[in-house]
């Protein structure tokens, strides 16, 4: 272990000199001391004397400044005789002399380091090095000072990455002794109260938060004659309304332009939803403490899930707890993953990417790649994943988003917000659901929002969430209506009335059900019908004031529909238009798009978002605009003449292949609706072939039923049936892959279709064990083939033959006669994986036959083809195959060998059901040796990967497995019957019969 030096000089704070714990005397001269640390700040250099005579004595002539250098290191040198060196041209720090310097070793801990960036530790250790004070405190040369601002900016900024890093770890106390510093050290620092207000409204203080506002505030107006920046004000404001007010008396109202609408829900306290939102800041409070998970947020359509979702990412950013967010979309042309995806992609910035690099194999930044073209951005030279067999990708996809995730929580703690999950695609629904299993215990929260009805409508969507729920959710948070008076003070806060109006508000209660959203539309309507106005003083007044008992004369529809159509009935005709084209166009609605495709001057287009935004059925962002609510774009949509809407579709598409040409599925989608058959027909294709490279194989499906719904020319048709019929096939729609097949079968006009109709008849014969009709099938495929002379055709069709025969009748003889004759064509063709793949299938024959020797011989030879080609998905399989043939030969030398490294490669390739696979057969062969611990290392792992990718059958089959051994072999009958109830739980859930006997 390294010693501590003897010698320790500190530099931040007046000079001091340590040996052995012991204070020094300080060289006599003000020069010397200068001089000394001059040169602790710059070790490892030779500094000539001539440079050092115009540093320290630049008025002196060169004699006289020559002998106070000499003089100084005389000086120097009786205090700390072997630490400077020197000679008649300059002089240094001694290199081989040990010594600790304060400043140096703070610079050092402040070398970055990722993840994070400089470690908290290396934080907590530089902070209280230079907590001493400035650098030379009372020395005034010249090269000091710029010296002594460097130290201390990077001081303060330690300071502000030490509050951020203890404040994602939930030390908020801590955070806030970081940020107090601060404030000491340079009172002037706008960001440091900023932060400061936020840690002790997070800590549940926001009283003392206003206070330091207000502190801040005077210190401004007194040494700068200033006030806060507006952000400094937005967040006071925001604090304020945290206590029930719509401001603090110190703080400032936010700014208004003249005429602008009341009734703003976004500047309003959350109201009537105290327990919901303190239920959610527990929980939120508890991410930074590895306590992730689910929450849904359930409630009618305007409930106020949005508006409490919001409140919870403005408390998790005052946490540390990092918000993104991610909106469902209605539209066919939804993305698969949308939602995640678009949560993700916020929180991917280039730094976070590249920290994500350093944490996790560069496999699974690629596999999630093709959904996240973010990551290509700043890493383009990642190599695609390997291929892996149809039925693991998925799940490999799946396994990358979770890494991607969890890795983010990591670096810094997570909330994740899914809005609108009712209109969720499938494969937003299984992510969740396998995110589920993973985000306990990590540093994720995941916030998804729905409407319970609309979810319920849709089979596949309550299943999915109801699955997500059932694999154990942190908290199902379900909004009902507001109180009576909830709303009452809700119309309070929204009017800014200095008390409750009792009669008016239960009046909106009666008519709007506690549906928040209802009563702020309808005191919207109200104003704009002029049945609510503002006097001279400010006060609000309706007709009916003095002669009304219960303002029953007040005309409010009863729904939130009615509500919206009235307001929208008061818009010009362009400001209409313009909102027509952007509810077709989605939630969010990029300028540019808007602009081009609504039919209208710009200067008309401008002044009717204006009159929008100001009326608050759209809100501004960063590049365009969303509607302030999806219940006023449904209306939208609802009443939109079909004339118009086709009209509209079709100049929103042509907008879109200007401006975003890579938005397949929108692009389908509009020029479907717009009736444009051949760009319908063009990126409908093109939107299933991107759908089916991310595994959303209903998703490709829609768009291949959409293309073939316009009739394409027959050739381009066959391809799309073809394409239909393989999705069929995956998807096991047996009845509609026959009538695909029928379909292919009139349009197959040429022998290579004719031949790909007849193999593809064989292959779906054999999924219903039909074998006599698959082998005339291929036989027939095989004629054709052998009439044209197509060489891989008769091959495919003898392996068609190879599956037919021996798996209806186990003729190993028959079998290997095809297997040989097609290994001769793939030969012939040059093809060289399909000529491995007919040597793998012929050593499964020998293995079933118990000829292992020869199975073992043709698979060293397939190995060594694949391992020349750089086949890793292949060397994996031969690599189980020949470690199962080892176990079942009795030969453990091998099995573990292949075993090993077929495990190997499976983790590379990120085939985790084989890694699975791979440990149960290893753990058999330990448990043949005997060796039962190892053999319940490799089950646990076993069940570890199962249980994290959802296989529950393969998991209940090994739970059962594992009971009988602890209970015959290692007499643990606690631990057996366990595992055997929760075998048998999943076995009873399914109905399996066999599983429970």
């Amino acid at each position: 272990m390294k010693s501590e030096p003897e010698l320790r000089i500190h530099l931040f704070g007046p000079l001091q000199i340590m040996r052995r714990g012991r204070a020094l005397t300080l060289p006599p001269s003000r020069a010397a001391r200068s001089l000394l640390a001059w040169l602790l700040l710059r070790p490892g250099k030779q500094h000539a004397r001539a440079a050092l005579l115009g540093v320290f004595w630049p008025d002196m002539p060169e004699a006289a400044a020559r002998r106070a250098l000499t003089q100084a290191l005389w000086q120097i040198r009786r205090i700390v005789p072997d630490l400077v060196q020197a000679d008649r041209a300059a002089i240094a720090i001694a290199p081989d002399t040990a010594v600790f310097v304060d400043a140096l070793a703070f610079r050092e801990l402040l070398r970055p380091c990722q993840p994070p960036e400089i470690a908290p530790e290396r934080l907590r250790q530089a902070v209280e090095l230079a907590a001493r004070g400035e650098l030379l405190e009372g020395f005034y040369d010249d090269w000091i000072f710029p010296e002594r601002e460097q130290l201390r900016e990077q001081y303060l900024n330690a300071l502000e990455q030490l509050a951020q890093s203890e404040k994602q770890d939930g030390r908020y106390q801590q955070a806030l002794a970081a940020v107090s510093q601060i404030n000491r050290t340079d009172p002037l620092r706008e960001s440091a109260w900023q932060e400061r207000m936020r840690l002790h409204a997070a800590l549940g203080q926001p009283e003392t938060a206003l206070q330091q506002y207000e502190r801040y505030r005077r210190i401004l107006a007194e040494e700068l004659d200033a006030r806060p920046q507006p952000e400094t004000d937005a967040l006071a404001q925001a604090i304020a309304r945290q206590t029930g007010q719509t401001a603090a008396p110190f703080v400032p109202a936010p700014d208004a332009p003249a005429g602008a609408p009341a009734f703003t829900a976004a500047t309003l306290p959350l109201v009537g939803r105290a327990a919901e939102r303190d239920a959610l800041l527990r929980q939120i409070t508890a991410v930074p403490h590895r306590q992730g998970g689910i929450i849904f947020i359930s409630g009618e359509a305007g409930a106020g899930k949005s508006r409490l979702l919001q409140e919870a990412a403005e408390a998790a950013a005052w946490r540390g707890v990092q918000p993104a967010w991610g909106y469902a979309q209605d539209q066919a042309a939804a993305p698969p993953f949308g939602p995640l995806i678009q949560a993700l992609s916020a929180a991917l910035s280039p730094l976070r990417i590249q920290q994500i690099h350093r944490l996790l194999p560069e496999l699974w930044l690629a596999a999630a790649a093709p959904l996240l073209p973010e990551i290509t951005a700043v890493l383009p030279n990642l190599a695609p994943p390997p291929a892996l067999p149809p039925d693991q990708e998925p799940l490999r996809q799946l396994e990358a988003l979770a890494r991607l995730t969890l890795a983010l929580g990591e670096i810094a703690p997570q909330l994740i917000i899914l809005e609108d999950l009712h209109w969720a695609d499938r494969r937003t629904l299984d992510a969740l659901a396998y995110l589920g299993r993973r985000l306990t215990g990590s540093r994720t929260l995941l916030l998804g929002s729905f409407r319970g009805e609309d979810a319920q409508e849709n089979e596949d969507v309550w299943r999915g969430l109801q699955t997500i729920e059932a694999a154990g959710l942190r908290l199902h948070l379900r909004l009902p209506p507001l109180a009576a008076d909830s709303v009452a003070e809700l119309v309070r806060q929204g009017l800014n009335l200095p008390q409750i109006a009792p009669r008016f508000s239960q009046r909106l209660y009666r008519q709007c059900g506690g549906n928040p959203f209802h009563v702020l539309e309808t005191l919207r309507a109200l104003r704009d019908n002029g049945l609510l106005y503002r006097d001279e003083q400010g006060g609000w007044h309706t007709p009916y004031d003095q002669a009304t008992d219960d303002y029953a004369e007040l005309p409010i529809p009863a729904a939130s529909e009615q509500v919206i159509r009235q307001r929208l009935e008061r818009l010009s005709p362009a400001a209409r238009l313009t909102a027509q084209t952007a509810a077709l166009i989605g939630r969010e609605v990029d300028f540019l798009l808007l602009e081009t495709a609504v039919p209208l001057e710009t200067r008309d287009t401008l002044a009717a978002l204006g009159a929008l935004a100001q009326r608050q059925f759209l809100q501004e962002t960063a590049v365009g605009y969303q509607f302030s609510h999806d219940q006023i774009r449904h209306t939208l949509l609802a009443d939109l003449p079909p004339d118009l809407a086709r009209e509209l579709h079709g100049r929103i598409a042509a907008a879109l292949e200007q401006y975003q040409p890579g938005q397949t599925e929108q692009l389908a989608w509009h020029y479907a609706a717009a009736e444009n058959a051949a760009k319908a027909i063009q990126y409908s294709q093109a939107a299933a072939a991107q759908a089916r490279q991310n595994h959303a194989l209903q998703t490709a499906l829609d768009h291949l039923n959409q293309a073939i719904r316009f009739r394409p020319p027959d050739d381009l048709l066959y391809e799309l049936v073809a394409q239909r019929e393989e999705l069929h096939n995956a998807l096991a729609r047996r009845e509609s892959q026959a009538d695909d097949l029928a379909q292919m079968d009139k349009l197959a006009r040429t022998p290579p279709r004719q031949i790909e109709t007849r193999l593809r008849r064989a292959r779906w014969h054999m999924e219903q064990s039909r074998f006599d009709a698959a082998r005339r099938e291929a036989a027939a495929a095989k004629e054709i083939a052998e009439q044209i002379g197509d060489t891989a055709a008769i091959g495919q069709a003898e392996m068609a033959l190879y599956d037919a025969v021996y798996t209806q009748s186990g003729d190993i003889a028959a079998a290997r006669a095809h297997l040989e004759r097609a290994r001769a064509r793939f030969r012939a063709a040059g093809d060289d994986r399909a000529e491995a793949d007919t040597w793998v299938a012929e050593a499964r024959l020998l293995r079933g036959g118990s000829d292992y020797q020869q199975a073992s011989a043709i698979l060293q030879d397939a190995l060594r083809q694949r391992e020349a080609a750089g086949d890793l998905p292949a060397q994996e399989y031969i690599h189980w195959q020949l470690g199962t043939i080892g176990m079942e030969r009795g030969n453990v030398e091998q099995a573990d060998e292949h075993f090993r490294r077929a495990l190997e490669l499976a983790q590379t390739i990120g085939h985790r059901y084989r890694e699975a696979v791979i440990h149960v057969n290893w753990g058999n062969l330990l448990w043949m040796q005997g060796k039962f611990p190892r053999t319940l290392e490799h089950y646990r792992e076993a069940l570890h990967i199962l249980a994290e990718t959802g296989q529950r059958r393969a998991e209940a089959q090994i739970l059962a497995n594992l009971a009988s051994m602890q209970c015959a072999l290692l007499g643990d009958y606690e631990t057996s019957a366990a595992n055997a109830n929760k075998s048998l739980a999943y076995y009873r859930e399914v109905g399996d019969e066999v599983g429970i006997g």
